[in-house]
């Protein structure tokens, strides 16, 4: 498993989808992992960007695992379908939907002032659907 990371304190040159192509990493599966502040009534937003939710035979299970953490999930919120950024990029250039975007309420991804939320449901959370990718269950 790899993980990067770009903050928003990074400058935008360095952008994670740039370092996707470069790095010619089509045949890696991604969590395009952001945060949310508006209130729409949901704790996490998954979105399958230009592909459709068929093409992602584990994306109910990414779902049941939000459900068992009590997390309100929706899956292509108008506002969060993942069509830009690493998902967007990635689905453009390798035409697959190895990547889906995962957006976080604030209080999922505030470790300074949620940091037990953190720790027991945010962290589990991805821990959970990351063992399902390793095993091939999803």
């Amino acid at each position: 498993m790899a993980i990067l990371i770009r903050t928003k304190f990074t400058p935008f040159r360095a952008l994670v989808s740039d370092c996707v192509v470069q790095k010619n990493l089509g045949e890696n599966y991604f969590l395009d992992i952001h945060g949310f502040n508006q209130d729409i009534g949901y704790d996490v937003c998954l979105g399958t960007g230009d592909f459709g939710e068929e093409n992602y035979p584990y994306l109910q299970e990414i779902v049941n695992i939000a459900r068992q953490f009590g997390l309100k999930t929706v899956v292509n919120h108008p506002n969060y379908r993942g069509k830009a950024g690493l998902t967007g990029r990635y689905q453009k250039h390798y035409g697959k939907p190895n990547v889906i975007q995962v957006e976080l309420k604030q209080y999922l991804r505030d470790f300074y002032h949620h940091f037990d939320i953190v720790e027991k449901v945010t962290i589990p959370f991805f821990e959970q659907i990351i063992h399902k990718y390793q095993k091939n269950e999803c």
